[in-house]
């Protein structure tokens, strides 16, 4: 029985028992990459799970202490660990905004089990400024589920956390207890407590020992120490008490001893184990020992009881060790500390043996360890070295900025009827969590029904959760993941489809993609990344080719003399569909000049000469689709006559060419009068000082009477000159204005005839090359408060403060806003408001009408600047009565700002959850109708919607079975906001309320991005019950757009009545006062009011009853309001009625009670009129909005009067009304003349939306009228004379009598010389 005992403690001698786990437990491991750590410092942990068994989903959360920081995106699942675990999903979820960190996943094939460990991930955490002390971060929230058994195995689960000592504090060793079982004896003894971890020296015997026996010592040995890793229970040992002595040994030792790693008991010569006990027999490591003996009586035969000893020794090992280097090494900008063991045999050598040195291990390359011996210990190490590799680092995965989708087509060329497969392929990628795009396809191609088609294995390939090619109004490709973006440095084909070329087609036919959005699973939105190259196919037409055509016309008989200018009339007759295309402006008569040149010919008659009708043949419009002209050559004949023909040009859509007819003569008829007929060709407009006139004929104008002829110069300007033969010449020699040219004409008659003609002669402008240049243009602009998110589109206005008389030709054509598309090209932008994207303004920079004469942009160039800002520029085009050059803002970036988006805080939906959770019925996640907080949406379709069912033990579990069985359930989603809605929507960070079929959801805390925003929300608990024989199951589908705050499938007791359910018409809808709905088996549906409903009753069978859906509220027709202005700041609005109502701008809405209503205190503004619904079937109207604008200030310059008597005017116009005392208004028809000294008031009338302009006050007056009786006199002087002697005061505005600005002895002195009439000028 002793012996028995011993053995079995024999087996704890050197350390606690070690326990092998039992399979039903597995640890949590969160170990740390340091145990020491300063504030500011990174800590990497590393989450790991022992053995494992029964394993179908996980569930843990971060639990980290205060003092410690997660950081954002450091969270890493371990590689490949889907796969390991064989689970559906895994993943790893972190929530900076509320720190609930969680790694979740499940599987539903098969439990994971694995007898070795499982590394599941990492993350970081730096440490807080001022943490101290020790921290360790552990895990909470565990959950532990088989998807076999659904057996909850969480109780299996223990954590183990590792403590980092903050700013050197060591964290406190693990301490252990030691506990005494006395063994068959009596008494006790105290458990020892905070034993640490190494060695124990075992305490004497508190126990009364059994009778008869004796304490022998603890486990097996009588005395000395124990390793203590655990805690441990020590057992007391007894042994029977002998009655008989031996004598007293001589001791000695037999053999040598040398560590080699074991305990070794030496040979003690003289030591006699059945009368005797021996302890320091034993050892292990080397030094010297002393082995001690004594009897087991107690005493020895000569009665002494001292024990005998004896020395022995255990001599160091001799090796040349063995290195053994494990992992590899990269070079990254510090010295490499390899891991390595140093080995005897196999066994691992403590690093306290030996000496080390690194050598070589600060570059790529191959480094050295050297050990050598250290003294003492077990073993004389012999210096040994070995070599380890040090590579170069890996570079990090390319992050793709730019992504080209392509798509190609099998053809380049087509006709139609003709099949085009094309195929999409993605180019390098990288952060691709989402995918969409649209097919953008031009009229004539239609896509073959059941074509499109994603690649083989897209899913797996990307790693989507699901991705799909839906056919139908539009074209679109759809996915997304969970777990991880997609990357490749290869090409990804996404996807083919084919098309049908449609018939009548050709030209270069675009398949192109439109509608792009790319999203890491993040939700940072790429796709700014990615651009689209096209296919282009070339589709021909075979069309039937026309080289003649032939026609007759009225051609011959238009130009006679005297004869009214007409176009003619030809009709084909051969080559139709050809036409002459005489109408549109490709058909006009021509006259041949006397420089046998052509000239283009308008004038009312025909006179004397030789025209040619010149036009266009033409194929065009549906024909030129099917017919063509030959480019080969075609001729045309007209009247049997022919046509000459010009280079022929063939288009897709249709072909051309020019023809000309043969010339035809005009000749007075014999007796015909001299006539001089004027062509306003001949008018000479601007001519240049210094610059000769383009010499010309006036020949041709003459007709009639007694050839030939003989022109002269009747009267205009001295610098033109009229040959004889009609050539009119010249050189403008001086700026200003020029008299009219009067040119005669002479026969050659006995009595020679005579005519005249009159050429206007515009005013002589400077030579081009002296005008003013301007090189520099500079102005400001509203652009800035024009170019913003959700703006109305609307073109710039630039004042130019430097450069004038350049200006911004923005409103003519020239000024056009562009927008970058996601190719990089710049295309013209229409939309009504600006949308995110980059914008630039493109115009013209102009000098032109009169300052066109005088000033011109510089051609060697020209800086501008807008607010500040440098635009680009063209070169400058520099003509002789204008110029011009092409400039390009800067580039703006619209975006919208994350603080201006729109704040839900409520989100309400319906759905289908009453019809879906019922006993038995199939296994779905609702639809959920968001009825109120749109965009905002349940995202239930992915990975972000689950029901959960409560277990026995009353823990939520996820749900995942074929059907509904009997239990409590719950759904748990997200509610979002993101993609393009991100931008301008986010759920209130303030919080959420989320309301479905009337019933409140649980929510957290949302997450708000930049770009997207969501929560978390839980539905109600629901009950599932089995309905039982005795009951009636009564079913009530909802129809659209109503709500219900009672449970849609009832199982009723038979007899009993249902519980009524109320249904509530949704915003916007009523329940008209005929709303019926069958009644079936007892149940009826009541109307209760405009708003809800009842259904209820007693069931006679099992009742399934479907609700019509409510009707839509009409909105009120939108007024038609009218405003007429008729003031600065007033107007009448009519056209209004009781029940309407109106607002000024964004101010508060005014009732309205008549018919018409006086408005006041207006500027310019938006009035807008509404009509309110009647509450119960009709909505308010869309709203009229009126656009009032106001009248810009006249800037009027007047004439005043003169020293001749000439009364004053101002140069009013039909918009303008006067008043002479700013009061009462009189409209103007034209000029306000005759006007006596005074002040008068100008303003631009009110016109319909247009308020009145302020006022303009203008002085008429005479300069040096000082007294202003209307004349200037010696009473003037006088009165000055008296004003500078500050006798008098000064009220007319005369007074200034040279016109300076200011009254001052420079207009005494003025005013005195003209008094005494000297030659000056009053005035400016």
């Amino acid at each position: 029985m002793l012996l028995c005992f011993v053995m079995i403690f024999s087996m704890i001698t050197v350390a606690v028992p070690v326990y092998a786990a039992p399979a039903a437990s597995t640890t949590l491991t969160v170990a740390a990459d340091k145990t020491t750590a300063a504030p500011g410092d990174e800590i990497t942990y590393t989450i790991t799970m022992g053995p494992v068994s029964d394993l179908g989903s996980i569930q843990m959360v971060l639990d980290i202490p205060a003092g410690l920081t997660y950081v954002a995106g450091s969270r890493s699942l371990a590689s490949g660990l889907k796969a390991t675990l064989g689970f559906d999903d895994v993943a790893f979820t972190e929530n900076i905004a509320t720190g609930r960190h969680i790694i979740n996943g499940a599987a539903s094939a098969a439990d994971y089990a694995s007898a070795a460990d499982t590394v599941i991930a990492t993350f970081k955490c730096t440490v807080d400024a001022g943490a101290t002390g020790t921290l360790e971060v552990g895990l909470k929230e565990l959950e532990f589920i088989s998807c076999q058994s659904f057996e909850d195995i969480t109780s299996r689960f223990s954590v183990v956390k590792t403590a980092v000592a903050i700013s050197g504090v060591t964290p406190p060793p693990a301490t252990y207890t030691v506990s005494f079982n006395s063994n068959g004896g009596t008494g006790a003894m105290a458990d020892v407590t905070g034993v640490s971890a190494g060695t124990y020296t075992l305490p004497a015997n508190g126990f009364t020992a059994p009778d008869g026996k004796r304490f022998v010592g603890w486990a097996t040995s009588a005395g000395g120490t124990i390793t203590v890793s655990d805690n441990v229970t020590l057992y007391a040992i007894w042994e029977e008490i002998p009655t008989s002595h031996p004598a007293k040994p001589t001791l000695g030792i037999t053999g040598t001893y040398t560590f080699n790693g074991s305990a070794q008991t030496v040979t003690v010569t003289g030591f006699d184990s059945a009368t005797m006990l021996i302890t320091g027999n034993v050892g292990t490591n080397a030094g010297t020992y002393t082995a001690s003996v004594t009897s087991k009586s107690g005493r020895w035969a000569d009665g002494t009881s001292t024990p005998v000893t004896v020395d022995w020794s255990i001599g160091r090992k001799t090796v040349t060790p063995v290195i053994r280097v494990s992992g590899t090494y990269t070079y990254t900008g510090t010295p490499v500390e390899p891991t390595f063991t140093v080995e005897d045999g196999g066994v691992v050598i403590s690093s306290s043996e030996y000496a080390r040195t690194i050598t070589d291990n600060d570059a790529v390359g191959t480094g050295k360890i050297t050990v050598s011996d250290k003294t003492g210990g077990n073993y004389e190490i012999l210096t040994t070295s070995q070599t380890f590799t040090i590579g170069a680092p890996t570079p990090p995965p390319t992050v793709y900025t730019s992504t080209e989708i392509k798509i190609t087509a099998d053809k380049t060329d087509a006709k139609a009827g003709d099949e085009i497969t094309f195929t999409i392929t993605m180019g390098p990628v990288s952060e691709l969590g989402s995918i969409q795009m649209k097919l953008k396809l031009p009229a004539g191609l239609t896509v073959v029904a059941g074509s499109c088609q994603l690649a083989t294995g897209l899913k797996a390939t990307l790693g989507f959760d699901d991705i799909s090619f839906a056919e139908g109004t539009d074209f679109v490709i759809t996915g997304i993941a969970s777990a991880a973006n997609y990357r490749s440095d290869a090409d990804t084909v996404i996807a083919t489809f084919k098309c049908k070329v449609d018939a009548g087609v050709s030209g270069n036919l675009k398949a192109d993609l439109k509608e792009l959005e790319f999203y890491s699973v993040d939700f940072t939105d790429n796709t700014s990344r990615f651009s689209v190259a096209p296919a282009t196919v070339a589709v021909t037409i075979d069309r039937t080719k026309v080289s003649e055509v032939a026609g007759t016309s009225d051609t011959a008989t238009i130009p006679a003399y005297g004869g009214a200018y007409k176009k003619p009339t030809v009709t084909v007759t051969t080559g139709a569909p050809a036409y002459f295309n005489i109408d549109n402006g490709n058909g006009s008569w021509f006259k041949k000049n006397s420089a046998g040149g052509w000239d283009y010919y308008t004038e009312p008659t025909f006179t004397e000469g030789t025209y040619m009708f010149h036009c266009q043949v033409r194929i065009d419009g549906a024909a030129g689709l099917t017919h063509m002209l030959d480019s080969a050559g075609i001729t045309v004949t007209v009247d049997g006559a022919a046509w000459t023909t010009d280079t022929i040009f063939v288009e897709d859509t249709y072909s051309c060419v020019w023809a000309d007819s043969p010339e035809y003569t005009v000749a007075a008829p014999a007796g015909t009068p001299l006539a001089f007929m004027k062509s306003s060709a001949w008018d000479i407009e601007n001519p240049k000082n210094g610059v000769a006139i383009t010499p010309f004929s006036v020949a041709s104008g003459a007709t009639g009477g007694t050839a030939p002829y003989t022109f002269s110069k009747v009267s205009g300007p001295a610098w033109l000159e009229v040959s004889p033969d009609g050539t009119v010449s010249g050189t403008p020699t001086a700026v200003g204005a020029n008299e009219n040219l009067v040119i005669s004409v002479t026969d050659s008659a006995g009595t020679p005839a005579k005519a005249d003609i009159t050429l206007t002669v515009g005013n002589t402008t400077l030579n081009p090359a002296d005008r003013t240049k301007v090189n520099k243009a500079e102005g400001t602009s509203d652009i800035s408060t024009i170019l913003v998110y959700g703006g109305a589109y609307k073109k710039p206005t630039v004042t130019v403060t430097t450069g004038a008389p350049a200006h911004f030709d923005i409103d003519s054509g020239n000024g056009n806003w562009f927008k970058k598309n996601s190719a990089g090209v710049w295309e013209r932008y229409t939309g009504a408001t600006f949308t995110e994207g980059a914008y630039q303004f493109h115009c013209q920079v102009r000098i032109d009408g009169a300052a066109g004469l005088t000033h011109m942009l510089d051609s060697a160039g020209v800086t501008v600047t807008v607010d500040g800002a440098a635009w680009t520029t063209g070169t400058p085009d520099v003509e002789n009565h204008y110029s011009c050059v092409w400039v390009d803002s800067p580039e703006y970036t619209v975006a919208p700002s994350p603080a201006d988006r729109t704040k839900v805080n409520k989100v309400e939906g319906i759905s289908d959850i009453s019809i879906i959770l019922v006993y038995g019925g199939a296994f779905n996640k609702p639809t959920v109708t968001v009825t109120t907080g749109a965009p905002a949406y349940f995202d239930i379709g992915y990975a972000n919607g689950h029901w959960l069912k409560k277990n026995s033990a009353g823990v939520w579990e996820r749900y995942t079975g074929a059907t509904f069985t009997e239990g409590t359930y719950k759904f748990d989603c997200q509610v979002r906001i993101d993609k393009a809605v991100g931008l301008t929507h986010v759920l209130d960070s303030a919080g959420v309320t989320v309301t479905v079929d009337g019933a409140a959801w649980t929510t957290d805390t949302p997450l708000v991005a930049d770009t997207f925003s969501y929560l978390y929300a839980g539905s109600p608990e629901y009950t599932v019950t089995s309905p039982s024989a005795a009951t009636y199951t009564v079913t009530v589908t909802a129809g659209a757009n109503m709500t219900t705050t009672g449970s849609a499938t009832q199982n009723v007791n038979i007899g009993d009545a249902m519980t009524e359910i109320i249904y509530t018409a949704a915003d916007g809808y009523y329940f008209p006062t005929d709303y019926t709905v069958a009644a079936v088996n007892g149940i009826t549906v009541t109307r209760i009011d405009f708003t809800q409903i009842k259904v209820s009753g007693t069931p006679t069978a099992a009742a399934n009853i479907t609700l019509t859906a409510p009707t839509a509220k009409a909105k009120e027709a939108t007024p038609t309001a009218v405003f007429t202005a008729n003031g600065t700041d007033s107007g009448k609005l009519t056209g209004i009625a009781a029940g309407m109502k109106y607002r000024i701008n964004d101010g508060a809405w005014v009732d309205i009670t008549a018919t018409e209503a006086n408005l006041t205190g207006l500027s310019a503004c938006t009035i807008t009129v509404m009509k309110s619904g009647n509450g119960t079937t009709t909505l308010d109207s869309d709203e009229q909005t009126i656009t009032v604008t106001k009248a810009a200030k006249p800037a009027l310059t007047p004439t005043l009067l003169t020293l001749a008597g000439g009364k004053g005017s101002i140069p009013t116009g039909a918009a303008h009304e006067f008043s002479t005392d700013g009061t009462a208004w009189t409209p103007c028809t034209g000029a306000t003349e005759n006007l006596d000294t005074g002040k008068y008031y100008v303003r631009v009338k009110a016109n319909g939306t247009q308020l009145a302009s302020e006022t303009q006050e203008i002085d008429i007056f005479l300069y040096g009228d000082v007294n202003g009786d209307g004349k200037v006199d010696i009473d003037d002087l006088t009165r000055l004379r008296k004003y500078f002697a500050e006798l008098t005061t000064v009220k007319f505005p005369g007074a200034d009598a040279n016109g300076d600005g200011t009254v001052d002895i420079d207009d005494l002195t003025l005013l005195r010389k003209f008094i005494a009439e000297e030659a000056v000028v009053l005035g400016k």
